[in-house]
């Protein structure tokens, strides 16, 4: 089942998004692997 998660940046803004698998995820989140950029990071 696909999960969808809404994480708080350090800066106070949030960043949303979804995987298979949450805890790789929020692994290469802490890490910053993989991590997209949205237009805000500009």
């Amino acid at each position: 089942m696909p999960w969808m998660y809404i994480l708080e940046c350090c800066d106070g803004t949030y960043y949303t998004g979804s995987t298979w698998n949450l805890e790789k995820r929020l692994n290469e989140h802490q890490y910053d692997i993989g991590v997209a950029l949205s237009i805000y990071d500009y």
